[in-house]
């Protein structure tokens, strides 16, 4: 009895084993994390980690496509924003913002407005404040309306933060609709989540979020109709 049991154990050691191979090798991506409820938001595009640089010339990739998630170059017409600077003059000496794509008479961007989102400069975690934002708190219930959107820049920033600095911003992609045939507004969500000098290779790193749909929706994933 004995002599068979120890035959038979390691049989059913080895059949447990490659039924699970067989199993996790067949499974989806969310079922291996074990996440069957939700799914990817299909309206929804996330981008990490653009680097924006300093104006230096015309090839310098100083703006920004917040349509594609992609930093270009300083006199492309698909661009959303460019970040632009004082430097040298009068009190805004070293201050740098990001401004609306057309904000330029020598090339014709993409025009972009923007509103600060005050509640970013809450002591803490940035990044998991900003990760944690599902919608474009405007003040008001969805949806939003193109009056919410005032401003055609950010406010000035230094060589480094301080603790009053907006750090987010939600934005909407006047510009775009009409450039690209899009039947939908973009509405979106713009992190600052770095700025590094000095003067001459300043650099600003975003993250961004935007719904392609015109929905003040910012999920990542939602729930699964399955």
């Amino acid at each position: 009895m004995k002599a068979a049991l120890k035959l038979l154990l390691p049989l059913l050691f080895l059949s447990t084993a490659i039924s699970g191979l067989l199993f996790t090798s067949g499974c989806k991506e969310d079922l291996i994390s074990g996440d069957t409820t939700t799914v990817a938001n299909p309206n929804v595009k996330v981008y990490k980690n653009i680097v924006i640089n300093e104006y230096i010339n015309d090839a310098s990739l100083s703006s920004i496509d917040l349509y594609a998630g992609t930093n270009i170059d300083a006199n492309n017409a698909v661009r959303d924003a460019e970040l632009v600077d004082s430097t040298g003059i009068g009190p805004g000496y070293n201050r740098y913002w990001l401004r609306s794509g057309d904000g330029t008479q020598d090339v014709i961007g993409q025009e972009t407005k923007f509103i600060p989102l005050f509640s970013s400069r809450t002591a803490g975690d940035y990044q998991s404040q900003y990760d944690a934002m599902t919608r474009i708190d405007v003040g008001h219930a969805d949806p939003v309306t193109a009056a919410d959107f005032y401003r055609y820049s950010t406010y000035s920033m230094g060589l480094s933060f301080v603790s009053t600095d907006v750090r987010v911003y939600g934005f909407w992609l006047k510009g775009k609709k009409v450039s690209l045939g899009l039947s939908n507004e973009v509405y979106g969500l713009m992190y600052i989540k770095s700025i590094a000098g000095p003067v001459g290779s300043y650099k600003m790193t975003v993250d961004v979020k935007i719904n392609t749909k015109g929905q003040n929706d910012l999920r990542e994933r939602i729930p699964s109709t399955n």
